[in-house]
């Protein structure tokens, strides 16, 4: 019985991928359950060369009908379950340096929540508090500040709760070097009393000459 549907946008580069359904389905302790996905006729690249070894079948008998089980390939998911809001992940793609841009990319954000992308030039201190910073105390268990906030940008999540901040450096070379840290913040009602989910943290150094 099909209890629910949702997708999953893969990316071309390895990594793990959030999907989720259309709307929660509670299940019960111990009960048993089931996931079908649909693949891209197009190969996709992955990393995964070891793990446990699952039974599973495929619906590419005549009629669509189901073949079955394999055990050729070893799968790596996770499944997530969860009763609140969405745990954000921090990403880059490109190099940061002098003169040219990079991203900082969020996903697996609540839907269309708005977030902060903030940089910093500390994981350690921020004024006179000293850095991770558990937000527990403040109604936000599971939410650490781990970069210092000397700049926010707001950002907003899209329906797949993805965003992407390009940041540019200007060519001044008393910036190579500099290092810098980053974290991004979602409003999220469901996360928790205060509304809020935090990201991993990201580190880098501006590069070049």
């Amino acid at each position: 019985q099909r209890v629910r549907t949702g997708t999953i946008s893969v990316g071309a580069t390895r990594g793990w991928y959030q999907g989720g359904f259309s709307s929660p389905y509670k299940m019960q302790s111990g009960q048993k359950f089931y996931i079908a996905f649909v693949t891209p006729a197009q190969p996709i690249d992955a990393s995964i060369v070891t793990g446990t070894s699952t039974p599973y079948f495929r619906n590419d008998g005549p009629g669509n009908s189901w073949n079955g089980p394999f055990t050729s390939y070893a799968w790596a998911y996770k499944i997530r379950c969860e009763t609140t809001g969405s745990v954000p992940a921090l990403s880059a793609a490109g190099t940061p340096e002098i003169g040219s841009s990079f991203d900082l990319n969020l996903t697996a954000a609540l839907p269309n929540a708005a977030a902060a992308l903030i940089f910093g030039i500390s994981n350690t201190t921020w004024n006179n508090l000293r850095l991770p910073l558990d937000l527990g105390v403040i109604r936000a268990p599971g939410c650490k500040v781990l970069a210092s906030g000397q700049v926010a940008i707001k950002l907003t999540a899209n329906a797949q709760g993805r965003a992407t901040s390009r940041i540019q450096i200007p060519t001044i070379s008393g910036l190579v070097g500099a290092q810098f840290y980053n974290q991004f913040h979602v409003f999220d009602a469901g996360a928790n009393t205060l509304g809020l989910a935090s990201s991993n943290a990201g580190v880098g150094k501006v590069g070049k000459p």
